[in-house]
């Protein structure tokens, strides 16, 4: 679902290339294996009850079936019908934009959303994300329920 990339930071891509298998959200763990990542490295995300971004995403995913295929204007599709239906001011210009930025302004932790998102470095949070929301924004993100 969009929403794995929208909270989560799951690049559209491999949002593409997930199979439903390997989401388990009553398990609260998603596993992107080699094939599915852009740099063919394994990603864990397991959903901790009391993070914000992984309750979120767990109102929006508890009970939804994981679809086996989604394509490209599914995923925008969902995202221009999230901005017009969501209260909050500036959901960014994309999934994996919003996650990151969201992300930082809300922890605060360069390494925690680099691990999130998978990157090796911090380098690319500092240069692209690091101060384009404050907290307060991150809060109101978070709060997007269905």
């Amino acid at each position: 679902s969009v929403m794995l990339g929208l909270f989560l930071g799951i690049r559209s891509s491999e949002l593409l290339r997930l199979p439903a298998r390997d989401v388990d959200i009553a398990g609260r763990i998603i596993r992107l294996k080699t094939p599915v990542t852009k740099m063919s490295q394994r990603r864990v995300i397991e959903l901790r009850a009391g993070e914000p971004e992984f309750d979120a995403a767990i109102a929006w995913l508890t009970g939804v079936a994981f679809p086996d295929q989604m394509t490209g204007d599914s995923l925008r599709g969902k995202l221009d019908k999230l901005k017009t239906l969501s209260e909050v001011n500036s959901v960014y210009d994309g999934l994996r934009r919003s996650a990151c930025t969201y992300h930082v302004a809300r922890h605060n932790d360069l390494v925690r959303t680099s691990y999130l998102m998978g990157h090796t470095t911090v380098r690319t949070l500092q240069q692209h994300y690091l101060g384009l929301a404050t907290r307060a924004e991150a809060e109101a993100f978070y709060a997007i329920r269905p």
